[in-house]
């Protein structure tokens, strides 16, 4: 079981490494301008967005479980459930420390989170993905990216 928890934290570590120059190329600070004098704008982060306040951007963020959106027929924080499925992880189970689980980390309902099993019969640890990365696994990508590849791994388009 050590060796599984080594390999994948190997893998963690490998996998923000790998991703710190993204960081350098795709910043998620905040704007210089305001991209709107009189309307709310999206993050690359769903849970963030910006408002124009005196000609300066400001970066707020949506309560837990909830995502910004704006559409033609949404505009605002929503709760998770009323969010496109490929976008959030809804009716997450955590399941015991056996078998596959013991194998690779399971998602979480909060993006940024993980459930790790630390060892057989363990109860599952919820971690929490560097700043800025959240967490994916599908299509053979598992570790903490940034959100730019969570979107496009996930089919969820910017707002």
């Amino acid at each position: 079981m050590l060796k599984v928890l080594s390999i994948f934290l190997g893998l963690l570590a490998f996998s923000c490494a790998a991703s710190l120059y993204l960081d350098e190329v795709s910043t998620t600070t905040v704007p210089a301008t305001c991209l709107f004098e009189d309307e709310m704008w999206g993050a690359e982060d769903m849970r963030k967005f910006y408002f124009c306040w005196d000609n300066v951007p400001i970066e707020s963020e949506c309560d837990v479980g909830y995502y910004f959106v704006k559409n033609a027929t949404d505009y605002g924080c929503l709760p998770a459930k009323l969010m496109n499925p490929e976008c959030v992880n809804l009716d997450v189970t955590v399941g015991p420390c056996t078998g596959n689980n013991l194998l690779q980390p399971q998602v979480s309902e909060v993006l940024t989170d993980f459930w790790l099993c630390p060892e057989e019969g363990a109860d599952p640890v919820q971690l929490t993905c560097p700043e800025n990365k959240v967490f994916v696994k599908q299509d053979g990508y598992l570790g903490c990216f940034d959100w730019q590849t969570y979107r496009s791994v996930r089919g969820c388009p910017a707002q």
